[in-house]
């Protein structure tokens, strides 16, 4: 006990010794000017606040990389189980995939068709049925929420990969996928603009406008490859270029100040973007390097492991009976509701 005791207190004291420390550290201050705004009225607080929030650092793509970096580790570790590896430094079972260390001595051709066989397998054993065959439930709500989870994220991924390379066709076939996904788990206004937009672009829209409407969908501000974004996403950057340009004229606001400063956006935006490269100004990202996405992944894959594996009357706490909104809605129920918004 009387160790015990020491040892609290040499902690205690090291503790104080570096907040003391920390504490005596001259700090640098930079006065940031005054707001002409008061407190006690709730209009100009949240004014103060909007100004504020300018200065908290915004990492714009963080949640897709997280819900991206969750669904292919679920497929890595799906996939992992059906070829019958613990980790993903194990080469593959052997009855699965005999001589896999001898693999990659092969022709290009044959590694290939290799590679499409054993991803054929694994996307019929561990996806959803995207066909009108009859849908099996199991006792193990676990793995069949992990497959779900899987199967509708690689429709994301694909939907996702589509917009970065502006290929309109991909995004088409995609939205019609989601359609009968929104209309069977309640997202009505999801389900009705996907409606509206294979109703415009198969019957509606002569051809020239049918094309413009899923090819003028997005742009490259970049010109490189797999840099598309949507058309909306990038009035919104506008936007936020306008919005801060607009508040820098001060007293000086009008309408033709205002008309200038929108006219000069297509000037003003590489401008900002060039001076903060010549001033080595870096801007947060919200996408991982490569490496610490790898290091994600595995912990990841470390926690799935017993997770994807097959069980018996397994149940998550909060998702306690998952079911496929492939399946929830029938050929007949989704011929009605078209017919119903048809008309």
């Amino acid at each position: 006990m009387r160790v015990v005791t020491v040892m609290k207190t040499v902690m205690k004291m090291v503790l104080i010794l570096n907040v003391t420390l920390k504490m005596i550290v001259e700090v640098k201050n930079v006065p940031l000017g005054i707001l002409l705004k008061n407190e006690n009225k709730a209009s100009d607080m949240i004014g103060i606040v909007n100004h504020i929030h300018h200065y908290v650092p915004a990492v714009p793509d963080i949640q897709e990389q997280v819900l991206s970096t969750v669904i292919e580790s679920h497929i890595v570790a799906l996939a992992m189980n059906i070829l019958g590896m613990t980790n993903a430094d194990q080469a593959p079972d052997s009855s699965i995939l005999p001589d896999a260390h001898l693999l990659w001595m092969q022709p290009d051709d044959f590694r290939t068709n290799v590679l499409k066989m054993l991803t054929l397998r694994i996307v019929d054993e561990l996806s959803l049925n995207f066909n009108n065959f009859v849908y099996k439930d199991t006792d193990d709500k676990v793995r069949q929420y992990s497959i779900q989870l899987s199967s509708l994220g690689c429709l994301y991924l694909e939907y996702s990969d589509a917009i970065r390379e502006g290929d309109g066709n991909r995004v088409l076939r995609c939205w019609r996928y989601m359609l009968p996904i929104f209309a069977s788990s309640g997202c009505k206004n999801y389900a009705i603009e996907a409606f509206n937009l294979l109703l415009q672009h198969d019957y509606i829209l002569p051809p020239q406008e049918a094309g413009q409407l899923i090819w003028g969908r997005f742009i490259n501000v970049k010109g490189q490859p797999g840099h598309n974004i949507p058309n909306d996403l990038h009035m919104e950057h506008l936007n936020r270029i306008l919005k801060q340009s607009i508040s820098g004229l001060g007293a000086n606001k009008s309408a033709s100040a205002m008309q200038r400063v929108a006219q000069a956006l297509g000037a003003i935006s590489p401008f900002l973007r060039n001076f903060d490269e010549e001033c080595k100004i870096s801007q947060l990202k919200g996408v991982h390097n490569r490496q610490k996405a790898e290091q994600d992944m595995k912990i990841l894959l470390t926690e799935l492991a017993p997770i994807v594996s097959l069980g018996h009357s397994r149940r998550h706490k909060t998702f306690t009976n998952p079911r496929d909104p492939l399946h929830m809605l029938s050929y007949s129920e989704l011929n009605a509701w078209i017919e119903k918004h048809i008309t």
